[in-house]
């Protein structure tokens, strides 16, 4: 996040302020002058970092060499510091005592006012509190208040700089709340910035505010429009953007039309910013702003350290790392992308979940080639967040997967463990819409963090509590090394899938004259049953499938009962149809086909009919998955007709379409065609189609539409001629369960 810090440097600090009122400090002077030169100093998105960092440029940066800066400026006039928000993380230095080091510091250098944002809040409320009571400086928070009532911070401050009065405010943007674990701000307020600040800029104009400064920590355009509509504002220091990381890329001092100035820096405080505003006296005692220049101080080796801070920087140091100096291991993987999706494939391992969620804003990539010590896992791991299980349906996974890929940050994009998000399959196998997943993620996301809020709408299984620095030591610990190699186990697990469906129907059966002379000469296969009848008809629908790596195994039975007749009125004869099947498939990586075999059972019997068809099906061939919702199999099959005594050979092509329309209607059509090449030239379509309709509950309303073609060259060695058809239309009610587990 970026910050930006504003620094009042004072010779003697105001007592402690109250967060409920307006509050004004004054820079003694001995006498008023005509002209005054005021500097400002100002920085933003440091991060927390509080000593020098190695840089191409050498060392750079660092709180000690800034405080310096600002002392000297003391000497030559009047001086204000401030910071514009994310001072105090997330830096493993400053995060390691919850800012505390980084609160001292400032104190040190003189800040004049700082504005708690998003990393500020990362500590939690009550944290923030105590820092704001124990330090000299003032938290601003104008658009900030509790919900019950109560402002959370200072509103403003009124600050006489030799004679001149020089107002300053603070603003968040809404949007903060999705930066941070969104349960930082609960029972807090965030009010609309224009608004908020419009009412506390006319409050310090009535009282006779000469120059205003609003601190702000929010996205470009909103600092934007913010500084184009308040009526008032003198100057803008602006921190939150989260696209400028080098200077190159900052304009200095952007100049409005209604003569409002906006400043900013880069993150990581190796710049500091600097103001003059030059301000003159009117002859009632006023001061009229005149003009303003802006310019960006490079902190580097030739800035000596400010003592007092170096001392505090030195001591938060040999306190870190007398704490935190055990070697752990190495963490494999040489890109940001690489080691944020070993850390997400390491939480799903630990929770024995399906699919793993972490955000790259999480974590800040390391190198592979050295030894970690503790302290290095709070680099790696930027925030302290936890573990926690929840549920998400398939669609839910689907929408949160199309705004990760929609997101123009970087660390708001998301590392998915078990899911691929381009082809939707989740450890290997087709996501399916109306399905719950267990899904392991941090209690950032699963408290909306990043604007995901899918993952606040949904069920938690299980708030582990489990930090996610703690379990990467232990990982480390315990493996020496994280890497994939280690973390394979997850990519074998298994998962079990069952269904059962009851079905009450009634049925409108059309059987063709061929399929009757079909039958009067032996050939009687199972799906051709039947005559020209109405039924009403029960059925029976059940499947286990077990899932493992790129093994899928699956059966599935179809068994009906069903009294049939030529009208409802003489429902008399008898009926079953059983059909079995057994079917393993190698599932492989992209789309090149996966090899598959099966094996199947089909019966059927009327009362009074002379003997029941017995086919047994088996095929070897390749699954594709065409689309989304389409799949293909091309197969050679082997078919045997056990009354007929005949088996054929050939060829078979399947096609299934399936689509879960919003409504929860399903759509399934599927298609099974065989083209015999022995001597009989046996042809056969199957065609399958259900539309069903949620009612209540788990019951539903099935319709189903049936057809099937058959065509056989010869029978016994007479030949044929025609094409058998039946049609079979149900509609009927339906009550289905579905088990799975892990």
């Amino acid at each position: 996040m970026v910050f930006f810090i504003g620094f009042l440097a004072l010779e003697v600090v105001s007592c402690f302020l109250t967060p409920t009122e307006a509050i004004a400090q004054s820079i003694p002077a001995s006498s008023f002058q005509d002209t005054l030169t005021l500097t400002i100093f100002h920085s933003n998105d440091v991060n927390g970092v509080l000593d020098r960092q190695r840089s191409r440029a050498g060392f750079t940066g660092g709180m000690a060499p800034r405080a310096q800066i600002m002392e000297h400026a003391r000497a030559n006039g009047p001086v204000l510091a401030f910071d514009a928000g994310n001072a105090l993380g997330p830096a493993p230095l400053s995060t390691w005592d919850q800012g505390a080091s980084m609160i001292d510091a400032m104190q040190f250098a003189g800040y004049t006012a700082m504005l708690p944002s998003n990393h500020e809040f990362d500590y939690g409320i009550d944290v923030l509190r105590r820092h704001n009571v124990r330090s000299r400086i003032p938290f601003l928070g104008t658009n900030l208040s509790y919900s019950d009532g109560g402002d959370l911070f200072t509103k403003s401050l009124l600050i006489d700089v030799e004679g001149a009065q020089v107002g300053i405010i603070g603003l968040l943007s809404p949007a903060i709340v999705t930066l941070t674990n969104p349960r930082n701000f609960g029972g807090i307020d965030i009010l609309e910035p224009i608004r908020a600040a419009t009412e506390e800029i006319s409050r310090l104009e009535v009282a006779g505010a000469d120059y205003i400064i609003v601190l702000t920590n929010m996205q470009e355009d909103e600092t934007l429009n913010l500084a184009r509509q308040a009526k008032g504002v003198h100057l803008v220091i602006a921190g939150g953007y989260r696209n400028v990381g080098r200077a190159e890329m900052l304009p200095g001092l952007i100049r409005l039309v209604n003569g409002t100035q906006i400043v900013t820096t880069p993150g990581a405080g190796s710049l500091l910013g600097e103001v003059t505003a030059r301000l003159v006296r009117r002859a009632d005692g006023s001061y009229k702003h005149l003009r303003s220049s802006a310019a960006l101080r490079t902190i580097d080796k030739t800035v000596r350290d400010h003592r007092q801070v170096a001392t505090v920087v030195e001591n938060a140091v040999e306190r870190y790392v007398t704490a935190a100096g055990d070697t752990l291991g190495t963490i494999a993987g040489g890109t940001h992308y690489d080691q944020t999706h070993m850390v997400a494939d390491m939480i799903r391992d630990y929770t024995d979940a399906e699919v793993g969620i972490l955000n790259f804003g999480v974590i800040q990539p390391l190198a592979t080639d050295q030894a970690l010590i503790r302290r290095d896992i709070s680099r790696f791991i930027r925030f302290p967040n936890t573990i926690q299980l929840i549920n998400l349906s398939g669609s839910q996974l689907r929408s949160i997967a199309a705004q990760s890929s929609r997101s123009t940050r970087n660390s708001a994009r998301l590392a998915f463990s078990g899911l691929d998000a381009t082809t939707m399959r989740v450890e290997g196998r087709q996501l399916i819409e109306s399905e719950d997943y267990l899904v392991s993620i941090t209690d950032f996301l699963a408290n909306g963090g990043d604007g995901y809020t899918q993952f606040v709408d949904s069920p938690v299984q299980m708030e582990l509590g489990k930090p996610l620095r703690t379990l990467l030591q232990e990982t480390l610990l315990e493996r020496g090394r994280l890497d994939a190699h280690g973390l394979d186990r997850i990519r074998r697990r298994g998962v079990w899938h069952s269904g059962l469906q009851l079905e009450g129907a009634f049925e409108r059966n059309y059987v063709d004259r061929t399929t009757e002379e079909l039958r009067s000469q032996n050939e009687q296969v199972p799906f051709l049953s039947g005559a020209t009848t109405v039924a009403w008809s029960g059925a029976l629908r059940y499947f286990l499938e077990r899932q493992s790596g790129p093994h899928l195994m699956r059966y599935q039975q179809r068994m009906e009962f069903s009294q049939i007749g030529r009208s409802f009125d003489d429902l008399t004869p008898s009926k079953d149809q059983v059909e079995l099947e057994a079917r393993y498939r190698y599932r492989t990586s992209g789309n090149r086909g996966d090899p598959f075999v099966s094996m199947g059972l089909n019966t059927a019997f009327t009362n009074g009919a002379s003997q029941r068809p017995v086919q047994q099906v088996s095929t070897v061939g390749f699954e594709y998955q065409l689309s989304q919702n389409l799949i293909a199999r091309v197969a050679g099959r082997s078919q045997r007709d056990f009354v007929a005594n005949k088996t054929d050979l050939g060829g078979e092509l399947t096609m299934e379409w399936r689509r879960a329309l919003p409504s929860k209607v399903d759509l399934q059509s599927r298609v099974r065609s065989f083209f015999g090449v022995t001597n009989r030239r046996v042809i056969s379509v199957e065609n399958y189609n259900t539309i069903s309709l949620p009612l209540l509950g788990d019951l539903r309303l099935n319709v189903r539409q049936n057809n099937f073609l058959y065509r056989v060259n010869q029978i016994g060695g007479v030949a044929t001629n025609g094409v058998a058809f039946r049609s079979i239309l149900t509609l009927g009610f339906a009550y289905g369960l579905n088990w799975k587990w892990l």
